[in-house]
């Protein structure tokens, strides 16, 4: 099964939805990390861009790294898709999972490490 439909499926969410989530949490990923460590992000992931350029912001994409800056501005951002708490710990707890599966383990640290949902 892939991500979108795990996401979806995990959070009760439409697949529009779950591509919102995905791009959400993944842009702080992208935000938190250094190059190296979201490449393989990337890698694993090659759908990711995609899914990061659908979001709206706030702020519209410029205002990006206003709307995800810390752990609150992502639960802010996936409130703004309509998920409530109970939704956004679920789809932290899936994306992290699909990421501890799919990347190499430091990979893995540094993300979890910087994105507390993703734990």
């Amino acid at each position: 099964m892939d991500l979108v439909q795990q996401v979806s499926d995990a959070v009760r969410v439409d697949r529009q939805q779950a591509e919102s989530v995905l791009g959400s949490i993944l842009t702080s990923v992208r935000m938190a990390v250094d190059p190296a460590a979201f490449g393989k992000v990337i890698k694993a992931l090659p759908d990711a861009e995609q899914w990061m350029l659908g979001l709206t912001f706030a702020g519209g994409q410029t205002g990006e790294i206003i709307a995800l800056a810390g752990p609150e501005g992502l639960r802010r951002q996936l409130k703004m898709i309509g998920l409530d708490d109970a939704q956004i710990t679920k789809a932290g707890a899936t994306v992290g999972e699909a990421l501890r599966q799919l990347l190499p383990k430091d990979a893995v640290e540094k993300v979890t490490k910087r994105i507390s949902l993703l734990k």
